[in-house]
């Protein structure tokens, strides 16, 4: 069975306080391609609300990073909402598992995912880009020479 992602990939994740039989699967690693999606998905979201606007200004809220990246990065989970019903009972349904609902996510889920997204993928700090990159005078004498 191809979900669509290598199972090598993959992590189930818990919180101590998910309910029991209550799992997230998240991708591991964070490659260029998931990377841009998630930056595609927030300049187009972006750009589509300035055109109906007539108006230029891009700009990426925080928020929509955070939202685009659980889209991107959840591939699975078995979460249940507990729904009260008209006779004051409650019941546990599940929350079926699309990228549409991670928007209907408890926040407290929400933040957890996110942080164990960013905690598998973390960004270059400024230092590690410094060593990562050469400097910018070194780049335009390689590019001169050739």
């Amino acid at each position: 069975m191809n979900n669509g992602f290598n199972p090598n990939e993959v992590e189930s994740i818990r919180a101590p306080w998910f309910k029991p039989g209550e799992y997230v699967i998240i991708k591991t690693v964070m490659k260029a391609g998931d990377d841009a999606w998630i930056q595609d998905q927030l300049v187009r979201t972006e750009i589509g609300k300035q055109l109906a606007k007539q108006n230029m200004n891009v700009k990426i809220q925080v928020g929509s990073v955070k939202l685009a990246t659980l889209k991107r990065m959840v591939k699975g989970w078995n979460i249940l909402n507990t729904v009260r019903q008209a006779d004051g009972t409650s019941v546990e349904m599940p929350l079926v598992f699309s990228p549409e609902n991670v928007e209907e996510l408890p926040k407290t889920y929400y933040d957890f995912i996110a942080k164990e997204i960013a905690d598998r993928n973390p960004d270059m700090s400024e230092e590690e880009e410094q060593t990562f990159l050469p400097p910018a005078s070194n780049v335009i004498e390689a590019h001169q020479e050739s």
